[in-house]
């Protein structure tokens, strides 16, 4: 009974005071002949407070993590200057936001890393300094062509491997992390 007085309430006194105007003739006889709800402004009910109220928002967020320990690169020995290895594919509809890449061992002597596909080969990571600060970022070049919104319409292998002339990896221990989104590759026409 409280809350349908609460809902009510605005919608009663209205009335009443319509009924009184009408009664005691201070209403234009127009006024009086038109329908109720055409005297109002403010809603009938006021059920803010009954209706559960939020945003949904379907979520297609993927991120893909890839644990890299050099010391099991390639034969057991770690990679050489331009040689590459694959370790994962992006998948059909994936579309890159960001790279994430933590250090978690550093190489110990100067060297870098470049991330990518076969069609370009540091699309992800362009030369990104694998003897920094375990557990840390490792900076990204600012060179990387995969940029915020690159979309990949078919599965795509990923690999990584020091650039040309660069140090042996065989000691650095690292995470990646591609963080995206996936659209539905069926609409494609």
């Amino acid at each position: 009974m409280k809350s349908y007085i609460k809902n009510h309430a605005f919608q009663l006194g209205i009335t009443a005071a319509f009924v009184m105007a009408a009664v005691f003739g201070f209403l234009p006889a127009e006024a009086s002949a038109l329908p109720m709800f055409a005297l109002m402004a403010a809603p009938t009910f006021d059920i803010t407070e009954q209706v559960a109220q939020g945003r949904q928002q379907g979520s297609r967020r993927v991120e893909l993590h890839y644990h890299i320990d050099a010391n099991t690169l390639g034969d057991g020995t770690g990679l050489v200057a331009a040689e590459t290895a694959g370790f994962g594919t992006l998948p059909a509809g994936y579309v890159h936001e960001r790279l994430d890449a933590v250090l978690r061992t550093a190489e110990g002597v100067a060297a870098t890393l470049d991330v990518g596909t076969e069609a370009d080969p540091d699309c992800f990571m362009d030369g990104g300094d694998v003897n920094g600060t375990p557990n840390a970022k490792i900076a990204l070049a600012g060179t990387e062509a995969a940029t915020p919104g690159t979309y990949y319409h078919a599965n795509t292998p990923i690999r990584l491997g020091p650039p040309a002339a660069a140090a042996t990896l065989d000691d650095c221990i690292l995470d990646l992390t591609f963080v995206g989104y996936m659209v539905d590759t069926t609409l494609e026409k």
